[in-house]
């Protein structure tokens, strides 16, 4: 539980990420958060080729149209990946293995896997 608080207000903290920044129309605030990320300045080259890549795929997701949540069910071949990728989480999620990540992660060896 205290985990869990610690992970709630650290990413209060946190800057909202580059993409979402640009698409809220805040194209300064997300050339600082790159800038920070790379340790340049927020006008070099290398920021303006992320933030042009940024908006090509925005204005392609916007030219795609607007997709529902059913979606995942409903449009052809998505039902099957969908519950493939259920089945995987669940699987993991009940043969132990987030936690032997956990302990192998944090510990540099899987102790409760043995």
């Amino acid at each position: 539980m205290a985990w869990a608080l610690i992970l709630g207000a650290g990413i209060l903290t946190m800057p909202e990420s580059p993409r979402f920044a640009y698409g809220a129309g805040k194209v300064d605030e997300a050339r600082r958060t790159m800038s920070r990320l790379y340790g340049v300045d927020s006008h070099c080259p290398l920021i303006d080729s992320e933030i042009a890549a940024i908006e090509e795929k925005l204005q392609e997701e916007k030219s795609a149209g607007k997709a529902g949540f059913f979606e995942i069910f409903t449009a052809p071949g998505m039902l099957h990946r969908t519950l493939v990728g259920m089945i995987l989480q669940a699987g993991q999620q009940l043969t132990g293995t987030p936690r032997c990540y956990f302990c192998f992660l944090f510990s540099g060896r899987s102790t409760y896997c043995s």
